[in-house]
């Protein structure tokens, strides 16, 4: 059967029929009924499988994790706005010199405040 091709239809065709060949092995199982060639069994379709489950995981993990951030900023932002507990009167002495360490350190954030407001604001 020795088919040729001329100058005019080799100029439009260059492909080789022993590539085409192969990369058309790669999919016959694909376009196949046979049971034998079942998708559901073959190593590709069971890798992407497992893969999906790994990226479900992940992503379930990812959700419960920015959940739990957003928890943490909503606590931080509610301590910043709440405020300053009250001693307790039955506080030892290295609990009253904490509370005044931490009262000294919130007067300067305070005052750190302030002025930043102050040198930033535009008049």
């Amino acid at each position: 059967m020795g088919h040729t091709l001329d100058d005019t239809r080799a100029a439009y065709f260059r492909a080789s029929p022993e590539k085409l060949k192969e990369i058309y092995k790669k999919y016959i199982p694909y376009l196949t009924i046979e049971k034998e060639l079942d998708i559901s069994e073959s190593p590709e379709y069971l890798a992407i499988k497992n893969e999906n489950a790994i990226l479900r995981a992940e992503t379930e993990r990812h959700v419960i994790s920015r959940q739990e951030f957003q928890e943490l900023r909503n606590v931080i932002g509610s301590l910043r706005t709440s405020p300053t507990p009250a001693l307790d009167p039955d506080a030892t002495p290295e609990e009253k010199a904490l509370y005044e360490k931490m009262l000294e350190k919130e007067k300067e954030n305070n005052m750190r405040k302030t002025l930043l407001k102050e040198f930033f604001r535009c008049d």
